[in-house]
């Protein structure tokens, strides 16, 4: 199918369902009313500690959101797994989000073989010299610095 056929249709399709859509292996799309999509998938959530570490992408348009994701149907669309939103993610374009029980995220980043860790809410930036390549990996960064979390999540809760 062409590309503007195809993106007509998921402009269409992304209107009748006031621009949320979930894929059959739970990928969220959302589309904003100036075309950006986000795209968002659970890779795991800690009931017993209250948090979660998402995939998250975004792309500036229904185009660049067929193109980077190689969508060739509306069935392509449908089928939408978290193996594509980590490929983006190897290739610097996504990033994986943890939040806290306060809602906090700090976000994790590939960079040049590193991989860096930052938090807009939190004020907070630094870089690890390797690539985090799995949850279990950047889980364990969370375990390993979770009192120095805790500290800044503090400082944050206090000054709202």
């Amino acid at each position: 199918m062409e590309t503007h056929v195809l993106e007509e249709q998921m402009r269409t399709y992304f209107l009748k369902l006031a621009g949320n859509f979930t894929s059959d292996h739970g990928v969220s799309i959302a589309v904003s009313v100036g075309g950006v999509c986000f795209i968002m998938a659970v890779v795991k959530y800690d009931v017993e500690n209250e948090r979660s570490y998402q995939l998250y992408d975004e792309v500036d348009g229904i185009r660049e959101f067929i193109d980077e994701y190689d969508i060739h149907s509306m069935d392509g669309l449908r089928s939408i797994d978290k193996r594509a939103i980590w490929k983006r993610y190897f290739e610097e374009k996504a990033e994986v989000l943890f939040t806290n029980q306060r809602d906090q995220q700090i976000c994790f980043r590939p960079f040049r073989g590193r991989t860096t860790i930052y938090s807009v809410n939190l004020s907070y930036y630094t870089e690890v010299w390797r690539l985090m390549d799995s949850v279990e990996d950047i889980e364990e960064w969370v375990d390993e610095n979770q009192f120095f979390i805790e500290e800044i999540s503090e400082v944050d809760w206090r000054r709202r």
